[in-house]
């Protein structure tokens, strides 16, 4: 059977958890603003 990410953060400690979470924003966040980008390079 395969673990999953649930249960993989489950079994993370609850500094590296906030490590972990704190940089999946970071990078949606960056994301998102390269989504923004290549909309507006589309427009131009």
């Amino acid at each position: 059977m395969a673990i999953t990410l649930r249960d993989k953060m489950k079994s993370v400690g609850s500094p590296r958890r906030k490590k972990v979470e704190a940089r999946v924003e970071q990078i949606i966040a960056e994301e998102m603003v390269l989504r923004e980008l290549r909309k507006a390079h589309y427009r131009t």
